[in-house]
């Protein structure tokens, strides 16, 4: 069972030019699979818990990640996050 990420070590072969891609979106797009990630945590069942917890750890990676980029904007991300948060807060 997964819910967003796959814990499969598959080896990527290709190529990507990360300059070319919006590193504050990726990052948000991240974020608010955390969110979901961290509701399963809080009121799945057992199993949802453990792979809440698993997909957690693998989001956290990524969200570090694109927040290293040289093109992240954490003041567009932080304006994101804040509706995210304010979206989330009430479940």
């Amino acid at each position: 069972m997964t819910f967003i990420y796959s814990d499969a070590k598959e080896p990527f072969t290709g190529s990507i030019d990360f300059n070319k891609i919006n590193a504050t979106k990726a990052y948000l797009n991240h974020y608010d699979s955390m969110q979901i990630l961290k509701f399963f945590h809080l009121n799945g069942t057992r199993l949802e818990k453990l792979q809440a917890d698993k997909e957690m750890t693998i989001c956290e990676r990524k969200m570090t990640f694109w927040r290293r980029q040289a093109n992240f904007d954490m003041k567009v991300a932080q304006t994101a996050i804040d509706q995210v948060n304010k979206n989330w807060s009430d479940k």
